[in-house]
């Protein structure tokens, strides 16, 4: 049974290629990354309560990152290809998790307030599946 792991060295790693991915900002939170799936209800006449298969996984439109406010990383996030691979990593080197997948990204700066600080929402929206592997095993031709 596990006491339970800190997020200390979480680290969000995208590139072109898995071979090139690489840390472009720190991130202050992450998202849920595996969603419920959708329930197809399968209730006939002679049931006497409903009943459910499971349907899609959903991930709740896109993956949001915070970030501080930093101009280099907004303009590097911006500037990434739609086909990008993405990897979050639990722990130094990945030591609690590794998490893969494929997406595109938008940028946005969020609101501020008095006494706050300036930060950022990273918006990544997969096209494949999340796997809970290292990107070079998950895309190694990529």
């Amino acid at each position: 049974m596990s006491a339970g792991k800190n997020t200390i060295n979480t680290v969000l790693k995208v590139g072109a290629t898995a071979a090139s991915i690489a840390q472009i900002s720190k991130i202050k939170s992450y998202p849920e990354l595996f969603g419920s799936p959708d329930q197809l209800e399968t209730t006939d006449l002679e049931d006497t309560m409903q009943t459910f298969v499971k349907g899609v996984e959903q991930v709740g439109g896109s993956l949001d990152f915070g970030f501080n406010h930093d101009m280099t990383a907004f303009a590097a996030y911006r500037a990434l290809g739609d086909d990008s691979v993405w990897e979050l990593d639990f722990g130094a080197s990945g030591v609690d998790g590794k998490f893969s997948w494929k997406g595109s990204c938008s940028v946005s700066i969020n609101e501020g307030a008095v006494n706050g600080i300036r930060e950022m929402t990273l918006h990544v929206f997969p096209s494949t599946e999340i796997k809970p592997e290292a990107a070079s095993t998950a895309f190694p031709t990529t």
